[in-house]
């Protein structure tokens, strides 16, 4: 070989070298990439996290009014397809090749390298496998959750973690409210529930022989059946053990069909134009509805006029109150199934601990030991003690109970109670409890009648906690839950129920209704001269102009048009704006006034002209129900003296049948509603990832 040859040579050596150089250390690295990594050093095993401790005064359940500190979330971006626990897949460049695991379920995966990000973890490494959640917690629109459980039920939070909607494993769906209660229940068997502030509720299916079934949860409601050829309709009512029917004809209007109701009676024509005009003194009339549970509950909404000049607003208050009355029954001072429970009987009313809008004890109440306030209760800790004097006037009876309240936080422990520093009972906490736990339902603790005499009641903690929210107050003469109207006939001229000439539910607002009442007698009149001559096209009163005004007769969850919901219960005050129905066969209507809890006043929506048509049905019923009244109690207790009533029954509404069944009816839907409300409950307490 030449030395030319040579020097060629020694060059492509060495250009084959160098490239072998390059290309060997690049193979053997991804050949390494493929091999399994050695397995982590184990970090020194860190000791268990001690159980919290339970909390001081300032350490109780979260506050309802109060936003729960939530902790760090890192952003990420839209879920993995395959990612079943709503795990992301890792992002950010991997420190090394190391292959860690990484956390699960939440943060950033600090291992460095190829390993298994959490729940989106987008930390300072690779992580090429999807992040499992355990808790099956998927992010939604909007910033929250849905919490999936293994039994197949789901819980949708918002962004504050407050429950919006629950589907159970067996399908039933609850919506809830802005202030996280539920409003509406749809079962898996038709079955609407629908959910007022005051612990009211209707319930109503359709059963498969077309009977309709509305209840409200405590054994009262009605039972409907349309006849063979549809023109009639028949509710066999159930209210408070009384059983009684009413008769509906049908209208065909504007493409539908409506039922209205058909009054059972009718008087004589000098009867009804004495009812119509104004009397000829204003009369002065006592109700005796102060010792009633219902009006010191709804004393800020509702009072009685101070006199009346017709028997048109006579019937106004009248009506308002058995509405009112029939509210508080479905509600706060109902009873379950017929059966009297703490709390939740008849005429009592809810006196909070702490005076309205402030941390501020109400009066009667006081507090020692270790006790502090909240927003909304008092939360005793071990030894606190929250005490309540009261007096008992002679020829009276005071019950007391202690609740806690539906949307209220559950006791974790027992307590006592003491009158007059004797303990008369000690109660356990809830068997099912869980630190954090709230009732959708009232519950029922404890109750208690005191006779006449001076008394100091005294709830005293066994430890942490107890939330204490207040009592439940009903006083009544000789036990009784409600009187008569004073008739004493000395003491007329006198106003002898209190009055609230500041009650939201204004003069002028009652004096309409009193307009809307003289409507229905001049039409009742008119009726009774035309008996039998009905007609079958006439304007249903949910679209007739000259009935603008209605009064809500049952508990209803509307939705208002930002799509949050609100409540309307007995007493609310609507009008109807609009008389074109939509193509979901609604109309618009206004809150024109509303308990403080409900809808608020001057909101607007759409409504079911179906549920105005039973408000007016109800309204006419109603109506007669006072004038059946005043025919009894002309001329006594200062109302003057009417002429003679007269009158006959309306063949129309003669021959009605009742239910035989309505009661047992009923009672089997107000089961079935607690069994789904329950599920509710069940679903919402249910562990993540259980």
């Amino acid at each position: 070989m030449n030395s030319s040859s040579a020097k060629t040579f020694t060059r492509v050596k060495l250009a084959v070298l160098f490239l072998a150089l390059l290309i060997v250390p690049e193979f053997a690295f991804a050949q390494d990439q493929k091999k399994p990594a050695p397995p982590p050093k184990t970090a020194p095993a860190k000791a268990a996290p001690a159980p919290a401790k339970p909390p001081t005064t300032s350490q109780h359940p979260p506050d309802p009014q109060q936003k729960t500190p939530q902790p760090q979330v890192h952003p990420v971006g839209p879920p993995h397809p395959k990612s079943d626990g709503g795990g992301q897949i890792g992002k950010g460049p991997g420190a090394d090749s190391g292959k860690g695991k990484g956390s699960v379920g939440g943060g950033s995966s600090t291992d460095p390298g190829n390993g298994k990000g959490n729940g989106g973890g987008n930390g300072t490494n690779l992580g090429n496998e999807k992040g499992k959640g355990t808790d099956g917690r998927r992010p939604l629109p909007g910033g929250g959750t849905r919490e999936t459980h293994t039994d197949g039920s789901s819980v949708d939070r918002d962004k504050s973690g407050r429950v919006t909607s629950v589907t159970t494993r067996n399908n039933t769906t609850a919506k809830f409210n802005s202030r996280g209660s539920v409003a509406t229940i749809h079962a898996k068997n038709g079955m609407t529930i629908q959910h007022g502030p005051n612990g009211s509720r209707r319930i109503e299916s359709t059963r498969a022989d077309g009977a309709k079934v509305v209840s409200d949860g405590h054994g009262s409601g009605y039972v409907e059946h349309v006849s063979s050829d549809g023109r009639t309709a028949t509710r066999t009512y159930q209210v408070n053990g009384r059983t009684f029917t009413r008769v509906y004809s049908r209208t065909y209007y504007g493409g539908h069909y409506y039922y209205g109701y058909v009054p059972g009676y009718y008087y004589g024509p000098a009867f009804y134009g004495w009812a119509y005009n104004p009397w000829a003194a204003p009369v002065y009339w006592g109700w005796g509805w102060p010792v009633a549970g219902w009006y010191g509950y709804y004393g800020a909404y509702f009072g009685p006029a101070p006199f009346y000049p017709t028997a048109s607003l006579w019937l106004t208050d009248n009506i308002l109150a058995a509405n009112l009355r029939a509210a508080y029954e479905a509600g706060p001072g109902g009873t379950s199934n017929g059966t009297q429970s703490a709390g939740q009987s008849a005429g009592l009313a809810f006196a909070p601990v702490l005076a309205s809008g402030t941390r501020n004890l109400a009066s009667g109440f006081s507090i020692a030991g270790n006790s502090g306030p909240t927003d909304d209760r008092l939360v005793l800790n071990a030894g606190g003690t929250a005490t309540f004097t009261f007096s008992v006037p002679a020829g009276q009876a005071e019950t007391v109970a202690y609740n806690i309240p539906a949307g209220g936080y559950l006791d974790s422990v027992p307590f006592e109670v003491s009158v007059n520093s004797v303990t008369v009972a000690t109660v356990d906490k809830d068997p099912n409890y869980r630190w954090g736990d709230m009732t959708q339902v009232q519950r029922p603790l404890w109750k208690q009648a005191f006779t006449p005499g001076d008394y100091a009641l005294t709830i005293r903690s066994g430890g942490c906690c107890i939330n204490f929210y207040g009592l439940w107050l009903g006083m009544s003469p000789n036990g009784s839950q409600d009187t008569e109207a004073q008739t004493d006939p000395t003491t007329a001229g006198k106003a002898r129920t209190p009055q609230n000439p500041n009650a939201d539910l204004t003069a002028e607002v009652k004096q309409a209704i009193a307009g809307e009442v003289q409507v229905q007698i001049s039409a009742e009149e008119a009726s009774a001269a035309n008996t039998g001559n009905s007609s079958d096209k006439d304007v249903p009163a949910a679209l007739n102009p000259k009935d603008s005004i209605f009064i809500v007769s049952s508990t209803l969850s509307e939705q208002v048009d930002d799509g949050q919901s609100c409540s309307l219960t007995g007493g609310d005050i609507l009008t109807r704006i609009t008389t074109t129905p939509d193509t979901n066969q609604n109309v618009k209507v206004l809150v024109t006034t509303a308990k403080k809890d409900d809808c608020a006043t001057g909101t607007q929506f759409a409504m079911s002209i179906q549920d105005l048509q039973d408000m007016y049905n109800d309204f006419q019923a109603k109506t007669d129900e006072g004038l059946k009244e005043l025919a009894q109690k002309q001329g006594k207790g200062g109302i003057p003296a009417s002429p003679a009533p007269g009158g006959q029954a309306n063949p129309a509404a003669a021959g009605a049948t009742a239910d035989p069944n309505a009661a047992a009816t009923l009672k089997d839907q107000d089961a079935a509603a607690a069994k789904a409300e329950g599920e509710i409950d069940a679903a919402i307490q249910t562990p993540s990832g259980n």
